[in-house]
């Protein structure tokens, strides 16, 4: 065997044995996000009492953003019927940006504490089924986000309407029928209750 051969089986040895590091690296790194997404998820499920919930951290390297820098650059938490009072929520989707999180716990205590969070966009879809139990009287969902409640024989238009940033409320001619403030689930008013 010459000293050329020799020098190319250490070199292709090498290059394996880097390839099988960066392999397990990355790995590794997927099992980590895999299981910080399943505990967030599972946070917020039991938070919001949802039925169901799935996370996703990125970008991709997240690994890199969460040990080095303490931040996850993007997560999305997916709640499925989450009961806010007498109503139930399809879906809550939300995106988060620029979540910071205190690394301390998370190395010595094996605990993920958010510190702060630079944005948060939600989407919500409530139903008209889950509208007409939660205010007693059929709605209609028409497109445009125009709805209309049937009292006794009367349909009669109505506005749903977000307050204050999170107070889903139904009026019809300027009486509320329903308002529920969807970041405090005990809060909840319906006309004439307290």
């Amino acid at each position: 065997m010459t000293n050329k051969t020799r020098r190319k089986r250490r070199l292709l040895s090498k290059f394996a044995g880097l390839l099988v590091v960066i392999v397990i690296i990355l790995v590794t790194a997927d099992l980590v996000t895999r299981s910080i997404a399943g505990d967030l998820a599972g946070a917020a499920k039991h938070w919001s009492s949802a039925r169901s919930a799935s996370a996703h951290v990125g970008p991709f390297p997240f690994l890199y953003h969460l040990v080095v820098e303490g931040t996850v650059p993007q997560l999305n938490v997916s709640l499925s019927d989450v009961p806010v009072g007498p109503l139930e929520l399809d879906r809550v989707d939300l995106h988060a940006t620029g979540v910071r999180i205190d690394r301390h716990a998370l190395f010595g205590h094996h605990r993920i504490t958010v510190v702060a969070i630079d944005a948060v966009e939600a989407t919500v879809d409530v139903t008209a089924g889950e509208l007409s139990q939660a205010i007693g009287h059929e709605v209609d969902v028409s497109g445009g986000g125009t709805i209309s409640v049937h009292i006794g024989p009367l349909t009669i238009p109505a506005r749903l309407s977000l307050a204050e940033g999170d107070v889903l409320s139904v009026a019809v001619a300027g009486i509320h029928l329903f308002k529920v403030n969807l970041s405090e689930s005990s809060s909840f008013h319906r006309a004439g209750c307290a």
